[in-house]
């Protein structure tokens, strides 16, 4: 039950408009200080994670590695999403929250 909750969670945030995905766009929007927490799926490779890591790092976002590339795709309506960041506080919150149980 925890997973689709985590997973409608981030289906809202996507159709609020609060959900952004793909590396460049991440980067630019943590920049501008927009981002409150970045999901990575578990299992893309490594290179990927380091990279999210550092920029989290970086600009103090949290982040939490959950689920598949394929089960964070479908919740946002596409194939595959190897990271998304949520751009709302609200939202972060709930997806932290659910993540954390």
């Amino acid at each position: 039950m925890k997973q689709n909750e985590v997973l409608s969670v981030l289906g809202l945030a996507y159709r609020a408009k609060k959900i952004v995905m793909g590396f460049d766009p991440i980067s630019q929007q943590a920049r501008q200080g927009n981002i409150h927490l970045i999901v990575l799926a578990e299992d893309c490779s490594e290179g990927t994670k380091k990279a999210y890591r550092n920029k989290c790092e970086f600009y103090h976002i949290p982040y939490e590695e959950y689920g598949t590339r394929a089960t964070i795709g479908k919740s946002v309506g596409k194939r595959q999403i190897a990271a998304l960041a949520v751009c709302d506080e609200g939202f972060a919150a709930l997806v932290y929250k659910k993540l954390r149980g």
